[in-house]
């Protein structure tokens, strides 16, 4: 049978991947409502993704998938245990029905070291049967890897429903099923999840098919008070059109301050804005005019710091290198690039009205006579704006796509383009259109995050997800010297 579910394998499992919690009494980490892939594939107000999930390509995906998806769930159910191959086999039978088919279910947390299921499924006599089997076989492996008590898990078969809990004497499987019944359903909604981990703002996720595109809200409530006045936006005048991507964020340096790296190289010069665009156009140079620029005060101490945090990578010894190419340093300049190798980085300060920014990118940018669209600039003049996204989504992938190869070539590791994931992106993406995203403060606390677009993710998203399905290429041969 033609698998054509791919979007519908991932929904259900971002709550997953997103749980943890320190509380010592049972709390509900996560709770959704996926309508399954069998009915994502046959609506009609979102015809892109029915189209994707169609694709050959996506049926090839299906196993690598489902893999990685058990693996994860598996992770999830015993503190990140070794995985024996008879779970991995019972997960595939959980993970499989998790993406065909309309599912409810949450996970509770009872320690920091322990995470227990409660999943309600919609599905036949036989797929049940199958459930009633594959589901105690898989969390009492999960149970006996952790090495920690826990109640049996059961299963309960009810009108057209399997319903499954990792650890009866927590939750029982009747319970189960009144509670997850009460998980609203809202017209062409396809996903509704809600997040509350302690140490993170507590959050609420729906995915709608509307109106020919796919729309998602996530709301985030924050513990402390956000910025009641966002700075004026600081958009440097070097980002012209064409372009085929425009993203920009303000008014959280202190979110930046927890990205370790940063933070080890910038000090307490995190950036005050960061600004990502890439260039439209067919040819070879369009390509790869991709670039990152930072507001910050002394770019000048950044690229030193970075050059510092760097140099013990490089060496020509190719059994201890660490990094590819050269990393080459202009102390008159303050600029840095990596040589020798595929479309070397180069980062370098430059001044744009006055104001130091840090440039991140592979060529310096082609000298354009076309302003940004003042449609595009018109977006950054909401006050409550915190950030934006804007990209023509099939056009942006062919720069991730070269980014990917940089840092394979700068990691030592071969490229690889005929894996499954690849093999899907370069055919899914043709099909994809623009994609907006726009975080906006709401609320003292809160702050809303909406996309339109034509499948869900974008091209950034999509790079990544692929790349994670694949695995990282292998390492070339240790024999292999650093070009230099």
């Amino acid at each position: 049978m033609r698998i054509h579910r791919l979007l519908g394998l991932l929904l259900p499992l971002i709550a997953l991947t997103w749980a943890g919690c320190d509380s010592s009494v049972p709390s509900v980490e996560s709770r959704w409502r996926f309508v399954g892939g069998t009915t994502l594939s046959l609506q009609t107000n979102a015809p892109t993704v029915r189209d994707v999930m169609a694709l050959p390509e996506s049926a090839a995906l299906r196993g690598p998938l489902l893999t990685h998806f058990s693996r994860v769930l598996w992770k999830l159910a015993s503190g990140d245990r070794p995985m024996p191959p008879a779970a991995l086999a019972d997960g595939l039978v959980l993970v499989s029905d998790l993406a065909d088919r309309l599912s409810i279910g949450e996970t509770l947390a009872p320690s920091s070291s322990r995470r227990e299921f409660a999943i309600a499924v919609q599905t036949d006599a036989a797929r049940a049967q199958v459930w009633a089997k594959a589901w105690p076989k898989f969390f009492s492996a999960a149970h006996a890897a952790r090495g920690e008590k826990a109640g049996e898990p059961k299963v309960l078969v009810r009108s057209g429903w399997v319903v499954a809990v990792s650890d009866s004497a927590l939750l029982s499987p009747e319970d189960a099923f009144k509670a997850l019944s009460l998980v609203p359903a809202e017209p062409k909604v396809v996903l509704h999840a809600e997040l509350n981990l302690p140490g993170r703002p507590a959050a609420m996720l729906d995915a709608a098919v509307r109106d020919g595109a796919v729309r998602t809200e996530l709301k985030l409530a924050f513990a402390e008070a956000l910025p009641s006045k966002l700075p004026a936006w600081e958009r440097p005048s070097v980002i012209r059109d064409p372009l085929a991507k425009f993203t920009a964020i303000r008014g959280v340096p202190a979110w930046f301050g927890e990205i370790p790296w940063l933070k080890q190289v910038a000090g307490n010069d995190l950036p005050k804005q960061l600004f990502i665009w890439s260039r439209a156009g067919t040819d070879s140079l369009d390509k790869m005019q991709t670039y990152v620029a930072a507001r910050v005060e002394d770019p000048e101490s950044w690229v030193e710091h970075a050059v510092a945090a760097l140099k013990p990578s490089f060496t020509d010894d190719p059994k201890a290198a660490k990094l590819s190419g050269e990393l080459a340093y202009d102390p008159e300049r303050h600029a840095a690039a990596i040589n020798h190798i595929f479309m070397p980085p180069r980062l370098a300060p430059f001044r744009d009205q006055d104001r130091p920014y840090l440039l991140l990118g592979a060529i310096p940018p082609t000298r354009s006579l076309q302003p940004m669209p003042a449609g595009l600039v018109a977006q950054l003049e909401r006050p409550a704006l915190l950030g934006y996204d804007w990209e023509i989504t099939a056009e942006n992938m062919a720069h991730w796509n070269l980014v990917g190869q940089v840092s394979d070539r700068l990691r030592l590791r071969a490229l690889v383009n005929d894996r499954p994931g690849v093999r899907w992106l370069y055919q899914a993406t043709t099909l994809m259109g623009e994609s907006i995203t726009e975080a906006l403060v709401t609320g003292p606390k809160e702050l809303t995050v909406k996309r339109k677009s034509t499948a869900g993710f974008t091209a950034m998203e999509l790079t990544l997800l692929t790349r994670w399905i694949d695995g990282d290429a292998p390492p070339r041969a240790q024999s292999m010297k650093v070009a230099r």
